[in-house]
């Protein structure tokens, strides 16, 4: 069920184990192509519990990074 809800917010899908994948294949051929991909990651996070975080704690981790 998550799956399927989650594709239907998220539309382009990025994680940790992803990019370690793309790294370790070389496919970051600069540093801002790195951050994109970390930036997408929290992005989808704020998008998909945006509705569904019930108490807000994991859209204020979320919302954190851009306060950096």
């Amino acid at each position: 069920r998550y799956g399927r809800v989650y594709g239907k917010i998220i539309t382009k899908r990025m994680s940790f184990g992803k990019m370690v994948r793309k790294l370790s294949k070389d496919k970051y051929p600069t540093v801002a192509t790195f951050v994109q991909d970390v930036n997408l990651i929290f992005l989808n996070c704020r998008a998909y519990w945006q509705s569904n975080d019930t108490d807000g704690i994991i859209v204020t981790a979320a919302n954190f990074r851009y306060r950096v």
